[in-house]
Parts: structure tokens; C-alpha cells; sequence
């Protein structure tokens, strides 16, 4: 019986935080879709899991397109593909820098892009928040297709 209610309080316990974890996801994302910029999250496994209205300038496509797509795909189309995902996997993997600027051209367009990346979170549970705006600064730096911290 003693089993049995401490399995019924985890229970409550768990239904609780996972409940107030959506609300707050959700508070977040309200937020992120308002903002004037381009902003995409992804997952830890590199898959889009996010994107506000914004990004339908960019990408030509709306963010029900975009979700479910690989980061790489859209962010790093000109790198090898070996060499995009583990460039992610390093950004991502980094649990003491959380943040990051790099250049991208999506979908290998022909402008370049500052990316502002925000990293949270830890392990399976980590994910990155991409915040994109333009850059001439970036498009001067970069003379070839690199993805270096800006």
C-alpha cells in the first residue's frame, strides 16, 4: 500500500510540472511569434521543431513547411553534409557556451545572414533558438561558403 501512494504522489507530482512546463513553452512561444525577426528552434537531435511567421520572408515557405525539417538542411545547404552535422552537433554540444553568432545563407541563397544562436537546456532535452537578421558585415567577411563564429 506504502508502494502505491508514493507512485500516486510521483504521479500528481510529475502531471504538475509536465502541465506548467507546457504553459510556460507555450508563454514562450507567444512571445517568440511576435517579434519582427526570423526566429526557429530546434532539438537536440537537429530537427525544427519551432518557427514564427517571420520566417515565411525568408524561406519563401510557412512555418508549418519548415517544422519537421532538418536544421542543416535549411541553415547549412552548402556545406557536406558530414561537415553540417557536425558543426551542429559541436554548437549544440557545448554546455558552457550558450551563445553563438554565425554566418548563414538559407537554403544556400546568396545573401548572408547573421544567425544568432541560443542555446538551453542539457542533453536530450537541449535545444537551440535561432535568431536570424540581416548582415553586411557578414556577407563582406565571408568570401567562401564557411560556418564560423562571426
Amino acid at each position: 500500500m506504502g508502494l502505491f501512494l508514493v507512485v500516486c504522489s510521483m504521479a500528481v507530482y510529475l502531471a504538475y510540472y509536465r502541465t506548467a512546463s507546457e504553459r510556460t513553452r507555450a508563454y514562450l512561444q507567444d512571445i517568440i511569434s511576435k517579434l519582427p525577426a526570423p526566429v526557429v528552434i530546434s532539438n537536440a537531435a537537429g530537427t525544427i521543431t519551432y518557427a514564427n511567421g517571420t520566417v515565411s520572408a525568408i524561406f519563401n515557405q510557412s512555418p508549418t513547411e519548415i517544422i519537421g525539417k532538418r536544421y542543416v538542411d535549411i541553415f547549412m545547404a552548402d556545406m557536406p553534409e558530414d561537415e553540417a552535422g557536425h558543426y551542429y552537433i559541436e554548437i549544440l554540444g557545448d554546455q558552457n557556451n550558450v551563445f553563438n553568432e554565425i554566418g548563414v545563407r538559407p537554403f544556400g541563397c546568396p545573401i548572408w545572414m547573421t544567425a544568432r544562436l541560443i542555446c538551453m537546456g542539457r542533453g536530450r532535452n537541449r535545444e537551440m533558438v535561432t535568431l536570424l537578421s540581416n548582415s553586411e558585415e557578414v556577407s563582406r567577411a565571408a568570401s567562401s561558403i564557411k560556418l564560423q563564429p562571426a
